[in-house]
C-alpha cells in the first residue's frame, strides 16, 4: 500500500489546530459542562498566563462562551469561573484532594444534565420532525415492515438528528443517551402506535 506524502508549512499547521480548537469550542458551548469548562478555561487564562498561552487566544473561549447562549453568559460559565477560583490547581499546579472532587463532581452533574437534555431533544426531533412523519419511519422499523424483521431505527434516524438540530456528529456518550431515551419513550409509546399492526 502505498503511502502519500503531504507536506505541511508551521502556518499550515497553526491554521489547521486553529480551526480544530475553534470547532471543538463551538461544539462544547452549547452544553452545560462545556459552557463551565469555558468558564473555567477563561477564569485560568484571566488569572496567569497572559493573553496567549501554549500558542492558543483563551480569550475566544468567553466569546464562544457568550455567543453559544445568545449573547449572555449562562449560569453555568459563571459556575465554572468561579469554580476554578474556589477549586481550581494550586500555584504549583498540583490538585488538592477535596478540591479536585468538587469540581469533577460539578462537572459530572452537568454532564448528567447535558445527557438528559439530549435525550430529551431527540424524542422532540421524532415526534414533531415534518409533522411527525418520524413515527411511521420508527412503526415500520420496529414491527419489521422495513427490513422483515424489526429492527431499531437509530441508525438511520440520528444522522438526521445530527443534522437537523445538533449540526455535528453525535460522540458515542450522546448516541447512548440517545439510545436509552428511545427505548424508554419506545416501551410507552409502541402500544399506541402499534395498535393496528
Amino acid at each position: 500500500m502505498n503511502k502519500k506524502l503531504i507536506r505541511l508549512t508551521e502556518q499550515d499547521l497553526h491554521r489547521i489546530v486553529k480551526e480544530s480548537v475553534n470547532r471543538v469550542l463551538n461544539e462544547v458551548g452549547d452544553t452545560k459542562r462545556g459552557q463551565y469548562m469555558l468558564g473555567r478555561l477563561k477564569n485560568r487564562q484571566s488569572n496567569g498566563g497572559g493573553k496567549f498561552a501554549r500558542g492558543i487566544n483563551y480569550n475566544d473561549a468567553s466569546d464562544y462562551a457568550y455567543k453559544a447562549n445568545g449573547n449572555s453568559y449562562s449560569d453555568d460559565y459563571q459556575q465554572g469561573y468561579e469554580d476554578e477560583e474556589k477549586y481550581g490547581r494550586n500555584a504549583d499546579s498540583t490538585w488538592d484532594g477535596d478540591k479536585y472532587r468538587r469540581i469533577k463532581f460539578n462537572y459530572d452533574t452537568k454532564q448528567m444534565e447535558d445527557m438528559d437534555n439530549i435525550g430529551k431533544r431527540f424524542i422532540d426531533f421524532i415526534e414533531k420532525h415534518h409533522g411527525g412523519a418520524l413515527l411511521q419511519t420508527i412503526v415500520d422499523f420496529e414491527t419489521g415492515n422495513e427490513t422483515g424483521t424489526p429492527t431499531s431505527p437509530l441508525p438511520t434516524i440520528i444522522p438526521e438528528f445530527e443534522e437537523a438540530v445538533v449540526g455535528h456528529k453525535c460522540t458515542p456518550e450522546m448516541r447512548k443517551a440517545i439510545k436509552a431515551a428511545y427505548n424508554q419513550w419506545w416501551n410507552y409509546a409502541e402500544p399506541m402506535l402499534t395498535d393496528n399492526y
